[in-house]
């Protein structure tokens, strides 16, 4: 029921509130009185399109407030879904601005209109010349026919066996998505059991290929790794590689072999090791390149 609507800066009105009381209320007076204004005002806070052009002159903000007693189990279950609070009347509010900037709340909490309109609904049901908020609309329409038919019973009984259906079909499209994945799954172990067979691998083979994955596996470490090998060995940023100083040693070396048996022999391994150093270097970039 509604008990009070107070109106701010609303067309010509400063200022007005009307409080009503249980029962049937006639509101009568002649034309210009604000009897229309009464009723725009409180299709506004219902959640009606706004008029701009209604703000009193003068002013930046117009504000609608009704209050309304009532006692709806499916309206608290709505307020509390939209986490609004829960009080023992329900307060609506419009507030229109001159900017051209329309806010709504319900019981002081900010709401879109959508929210609105459906808390409205539970609470007044305008019918005008060619304006009413539900018996326009299909749910209200089938749920009246169903009152009139006397449907109650049999539409709860539907409701739940609607509901048992949902669920049951959901999980009917899961378990049709589980065997498709399941095909899917069966499919490819099967191309791989058929490419392992055809491969008819033996203990030598297995452990070559094993060797190629792990290889693989790790080809980042091993190109770096290499890389920084051929670095020392081949020279890096501009320095003297390890083969440049050993070159250099060995000729040295060479320069004085023929003095003694001795100094041959020298000069003789550390070119060996300079020949295993420049074929070592030649077969890490080999591997590098293979990888």
């Amino acid at each position: 029921m509604l008990k009070q609507l107070e109106i701010t800066n609303y067309a010509l009105n400063r200022h007005t509130t009307v409080q009503l009381d249980q029962g049937f209320t006639v509101i009568t007076g002649e034309t210009g009185a604000g009897k229309s204004i009464l009723l725009e005002a409180l299709g506004l806070v219902l959640g009606s399109r706004a008029n701009f052009n209604a703000i009193r002159r003068g002013e930046e903000k117009s504000v609608i407030e009704a209050t309304f007693e009532y006692e709806d189990k499916e309206l608290d279950a709505l307020l509390k879904r939209e986490s609004l609070d829960v009080l023992s009347d329900i307060i609506l509010r419009r507030e229109l601005t001159a900017t051209g900037r329309s806010r709504a709340f319900v019981n002081d909490s900010p709401v879109n209109m959508a929210t609105l309109k459906e808390v409205a609904s539970f609470l007044v049901d305008l019918h005008g010349q060619q304006e009413n908020l539900s018996l326009q609309t299909p749910s209200y329409q089938v749920h009246q026919l169903d009152l009139f038919a006397r449907n109650a019973s049999t539409f709860d009984a539907y409701q739940e066996a609607f509901k048992t259906f949902r669920s049951l079909d959901r999980q009917l499209e899961q378990l049709k998505e589980a065997a498709a994945q399941v095909r899917k799954d069966q499919d490819y172990f099967q191309f791989q059991f058929d490419e392992l067979s055809e491969m008819d691998l033996d203990a030598e083979a297995y452990e070559t290929i094993e060797n190629e994955v792990n290889e693989l596996e790790h080809a980042e470490d091993i190109q770096r790794s290499l890389s920084v090998v051929d670095g020392v060995l081949d020279g890096a940023n501009g320095s003297d590689s390890v083969v440049q100083l050993l070159r250099q040693a060995q000729q040295e070396l060479r320069s004085i072999e023929g003095f003694s048996n001795q100094l041959k022999e020298l000069s003789e391994r550390l070119h060996s090791s300079l020949i295993e150093l420049e074929d070592l270097r030649g077969e890490c970039a080999r591997v590098a390149n293979g990888i």
